[in-house]
């Protein structure tokens, strides 16, 4: 009867919805055939509150991941999370794959119940399926980030090169950065820039750098050498000062500073010496018999054969005598032989005494007083007290001597007549008696042992001019000088064998050779008509000079020359600057600034040309010459200038107006490196479209044009500005030589 009911109410509209009650209502819920079901709240906000166990279908959120369950009160969880509508599952291969938004294909991994640890993958095939095999170099690609490194990167089985970056050592415990061993162990092999240390070496001088090939240098070493000869090479220097002098070493900051002076408190010096103050010991004891005195600098002890010079303050007394130094105890004074004692008159106060030390004595040496008095202490090699003595000279004891003997032959006593002692072979001798003879006539014999009167051997000449030769028989004559105001040749001639006396005569024609009177002509160069033949042993007389003129003057009949510099004797000063290539290495003569300098380089080949090469597009790069302007170099005189420059075939420059400037600089004392430079007018530089090189000359004047003055002995300065900005050169500028010039005196 219910089954009925149920299918009329069907047949019925109704008029209103019926609610019912799920959890109470119904027993078994089956939703099978029904279009479609909303069990969940939807929208596309969250609700704020919420109890667990509520759901939410958020419409808006990615697809697949729509549904939220609320897991504690007020909390809202997405649940699931892979998107159906991204990923399906191939029942087939029973593959699940999904595509993220970039459409990139992913495929779930296959894994096994029990895994193989540090196993590798170098990839996973489509089926997901891993693929277990080491990864090879050629499979790897990109660089790795530095988030991606290892904090180990390096390998130390393998070389390592660092190209950049920073490597920071700072907090390690320790580090060996080089290969290390004795220096016996080196390596045999090396290339320049390595390092090793030398465990054995000495210490700050362990690390030896290979500075060539195969070659091992030690480094941070000291090379010290004594007048150009290697004493060695330490990584320490010990300066040790010996006796006699002081040193000091000092740090400035950017060097050592030793600097070594005697000391003058124990070497002597030459003003020492000569002041005599070393050796020097005044007295001032007051005491006759006990002297003291003091050494500058003080005498450190006694030693044998030491001297000084003694100046006593007060008269000796005599007998025992004693001299203090320094306190270094009082020594016996004793005279010269070291063992008689002094006498009252053998020390005067005031005078000054050399005095030795023999090891137990001071001794006043013999004659050490200036100006004293007193006994003779010694005479003849006899030394100390002196005895009376006899002979041929004698004493009593005092400084008076006599000699009334010589050889033993008394001395006469006011004889009548000078005598002189003369011995004999025989030893013998006797007082010689000198007679009174003529100046030159004084003669002595030999057998009779006399003086005598001979011939006189005075001078006989009498008169400027006189000559003496040998008369008859040889006798000593007088040939008068010639006073006829003639030329006189002196003239002799032989007769029958036997010379005969010279007179003075004048030169006839038959005193001159034939051959000499016929000569026309002189080492084949004609002699002129009234010419006088000279010879080197002939004097040009004055009648013979004429007047001259020129650099030399001189009046006629005059042999007087005044000679004077000729201020139109000129000669050209050229000052060359050129490049060379020498074993591949370009240099060119010319100074350069630090920046905005022109570039050395050359043109290649087997004979390559050194230039300065100024690039194109640029106004302001330069080079510069100096010199000193030579003597006789007139004021403000103009200097010319040649410049050679190269033309490039390639790209070869025709007609470039006003490209090179010109500065001058001129100055007496001016510093070296800081001239003040002006600028002269520019200059054209022509190169012919096929010509390879062309030569640009000029001149240039000082005090002219705003340019500086400029005088003999100054400083110049040349400065060379290109501007290859000019005319739009199309290709470089290149100097193949600069040469300046100027007049000076010879």
């Amino acid at each position: 009867m219910l089954r009925t009911l149920l299918l009329a109410l069907a047949g019925l509209p109704l008029a209103a919805q019926t609610q019912i009650d799920l959890r109470t209502q119904v027993k078994n819920i089956d939703f099978t055939a029904a279009g479609s079901t909303r069990p969940f709240k939807t929208g596309t906000v969250l609700p704020a509150a919420c109890a667990a166990g509520d759901m939410f279908f958020k419409t808006d959120a990615q697809a697949g991941s729509n549904l939220y369950g609320c897991a504690t009160a007020n909390t809202w969880s997405p649940q699931g999370g892979i998107s159906s509508g991204s990923c399906q599952y191939n029942a087939v291969s029973q593959i699940l794959t999904c595509m993220d938004s970039n459409n990139n294909l992913y495929a779930t991994v296959e894994t096994a119940t029990s895994g193989t640890p540090n196993q590798w993958v170098d990839y996973i095939a489509a089926s997901g399926i891993p693929h277990t095999s080491r990864p090879t170099f050629a499979q790897i690609s990109g660089a790795a980030g530095a988030s991606q490194l290892p904090s180990v990167a390096m390998r130390t089985d393998q070389d390592n090169a660092v190209t950049a970056g920073t490597q920071d050592f700072s907090n390690a415990a320790h580090t060996l950065p080089m290969k290390s061993g004795t220096v016996a162990t080196a390596p045999s092999l090396c290339t320049a820039g390595e390092t090793y240390f030398a465990t054995d070496a000495p210490a700050g001088g362990n690390v030896y750098g290979c500075t060539a090939a195969n070659v091992w240098t030690a480094q941070g070493n000291l090379s010290v050498k004594s007048d150009g000869f290697t004493v060695g090479a330490r990584g320490a220097a010990n300066f040790i000062t010996g006796t006699g002098l002081l040193s000091t070493v000092s740090d400035d900051g950017a060097k050592f500073n030793i600097q070594s002076a005697l000391d003058t408190a124990i070497v002597q010096t030459q003003p020492g010496e000569q002041s005599g103050s070393a050796l020097f010991c005044a007295s001032s004891s007051g005491s006759a018999s006990h002297y003291t005195c003091a050494l500058n600098p003080t005498l450190a002890a006694y030693r044998s054969g030491m001297t000084l010079h003694w100046k006593p303050d007060v008269n000796g007394a005599g007998g025992p005598t004693t001299l203090n130094i320094d306190t270094l105890g009082a020594a016996p004074l004793k005279a010269s032989d070291g063992v008689s004692d002094v006498a009252s008159t053998d020390i005067s106060a005031g005078k000054l005494y050399s005095v030795w030390y023999d090891g137990g004595a001071f001794r006043v040496m013999a004659g050490g007083g200036s100006g004293g008095s007193g006994a003779v202490l010694s005479v003849f090699g006899q030394s100390g007290a002196v005895p009376n003595l006899s002979g041929d000279c004698a004493t009593n004891g005092t400084s008076a001597v006599t000699c009334p003997k010589l050889n033993g032959t008394s001395v006469p006593a006011n004889p009548s007549a000078d005598q002189v002692l003369g011995t004999t072979a025989s030893a013998t001798g006797s007082w010689i008696s000198l007679a009174n003879c003529p100046a030159g006539a004084l003669q002595y014999s030999t057998s009779s042992h006399a003086f005598s009167c001979g011939a006189s051997l005075f001078n006989h000449m009498t008169a400027a001019g006189d000559l003496l030769f040998g008369g008859a028989s040889g006798a000593v004559t007088r040939l008068a000088g010639d006073t006829s105001n003639a030329r006189k040749f002196l003239r002799t001639q032989s007769s029958g064998g036997t010379a005969a006396s010279p007179v003075w005569d004048t030169l006839t024609a038959a005193d001159i050779p034939a051959a000499l009177t016929a000569t026309t002509s002189v080492n084949g160069t004609s002699m002129p008509a009234s010419s006088t033949l000279m010879t080197t042993a002939m004097a040009l007389q004055a009648a013979q000079m004429p007047a001259l003129s020129g650099d030399c003057t001189s009046a006629a009949g005059s042999t007087s020359l005044t000679c004077t510099s000729s201020s139109a004797v000129l000669r050209t000063y050229p000052f060359i600057w050129q490049g060379t290539v020498q074993a591949g290495a370009t240099g060119f003569a010319a100074n350069l600034p630090a920046s905005s300098a022109p570039i050395l380089t050359n043109s290649g080949g087997t004979m390559p040309i050194a230039v300065l090469e100024w690039p194109t597009g640029q106004s302001a790069y330069y080079a510069w010459w100096t010199w000193i302007m030579p003597a006789g170099y007139a004021a403000n005189a103009a200097i010319s200038y040649s410049l050679e420059s190269r033309c490039n075939v390639a790209a070869c420059d025709s007609t470039h107006a006003n490209i090179v400037t010109l500065g001058l600089g001129c100055a007496g004392g001016a510093a070296l490196d800081a001239p003040a430079m002006v600028n002269a007018s520019p200059v054209n530089v022509t190169n012919g479209a096929a010509a390879i090189q062309t030569a640009t000359t000029g001149t240039i004047t000082p005090n002219s044009g705003g340019l500086p003055a400029c005088a003999a002995g100054n400083r110049v300065w040349l400065r060379m500005i290109v501007n290859t900005n000019t005319n739009s050169l199309t290709g470089p500028f290149d100097l193949v030589s600069a040469t300046f010039s100027v007049q000076g005196g010879m």
